[in-house]
């Protein structure tokens, strides 16, 4: 079967880039072998991956990539706080500004 789903003017993903195979499906473990994380654990992270990607094709701009996900910038800032994502601040050499330490 085919796990996928289209989302953000054409982006399609793959949930099997995000998540671990199934129980019985080719690659998959035994949970002795490695623990499964909760629901809550993968959505983040989905959501994590999802967002970075979007920052790296918006050139890590905030604002486009708010209006790219048709969310207000205040929304997106807080999920890259709350995911501490790593936002590069751009005109400044670079750098990289942590969201969830503030540093």
């Amino acid at each position: 079967s085919i796990r996928s789903k289209e989302i953000v003017r054409g982006v399609r993903l793959q949930l099997s880039e995000f998540l671990p195979p199934l129980p019985g499906e080719p690659g998959s473990r035994s949970s002795a072998d490695h623990p499964q994380p909760y629901l809550f654990q993968i959505m983040d992270e989905i959501e994590r991956r999802i967002i970075i990607d979007m920052l790296e094709r918006t050139g890590w701009n905030q604002t486009e990539a708010a209006e790219r996900f048709l969310i207000p910038l205040s929304t997106l800032n807080q999920k890259i706080k709350r995911l501490g994502i790593d936002v590069r601040r751009r005109g400044r050499g670079d750098e990289t500004f942590s969201a969830a330490t503030g540093k």
